[in-house]
């Protein structure tokens, strides 16, 4: 039997249905996702970004934390691979590949991305080394990810927090600690990264949720309150008229 090829092909599939935000998540294998449309940010969890738009290729190393936020939603092809230690130095980091894609890497995207039959042999083995050879040519024209500021991660995982769990978000303080972070310091860098204060942001956040459910259900003012996290219609109110000049009734005529 000829040598073993670097990768296995372990999965493959498209994903047609436009996206706007997976959390964050991990594989046992090495994924690669195709960006034929859309547009985005993947933060990792040991801060690495890739700022990825349409043509664009990502590479994730097994077992690494990471999520997929669009600005521009958009489609993906997704290719899963088993590859053995000792690992490439290449493949221990999240990778980006900027498009668009040689041709004939685009069609074993493709082909891996879809449906495999049940095989065996030498039938497998030939698999297998296409699995190889899209990793290899894609590593072959990747760029390594931007390390980013801890700060600025930190900030921007505060930021995506408080815009999860804004209705029942307590003390910052807490928020801060479940960060691993003091709070003066979780303070400073939001305002550094974000240009605004933890609380401005959490109100924000608040009051835009507060318009949607007045412009598009028939919500009383004091159910909207209690969903947006605020104690009554009264003080909804009032940080309505601040954030946008005018009070509730006026977004619902």
């Amino acid at each position: 039997m000829p040598r073993q090829p670097l990768a296995a092909h372990v999965t493959g599939f498209p994903i047609p249905k436009p996206q706007r935000h997976l959390g964050m998540h991990r594989h046992a294998e090495v994924e690669i996702v195709h960006h034929p449309a859309g547009s985005g940010v993947s933060l990792a969890a040991d801060g690495q970004e890739l700022a990825f738009a349409a043509g664009d290729t990502c590479i994730y190393p097994a077992r690494l934390r990471h999520d997929r936020r669009f600005a521009t939603p958009g489609s993906s092809l997704v290719v899963r691979l088993r590859v053995d230690p000792p690992l490439p130095v290449e493949i221990r980091r999240a990778r980006l590949v900027r498009g668009p894609l040689p041709a004939w890497l685009l069609e074993l995207v493709r082909e891996l991305a879809g449906p495999q039959p049940a095989m065996d042999g030498y039938a497998r083995l030939a698999l297998d080394h296409r699995a190889s050879a899209l990793l290899c040519g894609l590593l072959a024209h990747a760029q390594p990810a931007r390390e980013r500021d801890p700060d600025e991660a930190l900030a921007e995982r505060a930021a995506r927090l408080i815009a999860e769990r804004f209705a029942d978000i307590g003390r910052l303080s807490a928020l801060a600690g479940e960060l691993g972070s003091d709070y003066d310091h979780l303070r400073r860098a939001f305002v550094r990264h974000r240009g605004m204060t933890l609380i401005a942001w959490l109100t924000s956040v608040r009051a835009r949720r507060a318009q949607e459910l007045l412009a598009s259900s028939r919500l009383t003012h004091a159910e909207i309150a209690r969903q947006c996290g605020y104690a009554n219609a009264r003080y909804l109110n009032r940080i309505f008229r601040k954030q946008f000049g005018s009070a509730p009734g006026a977004v619902r005529r």
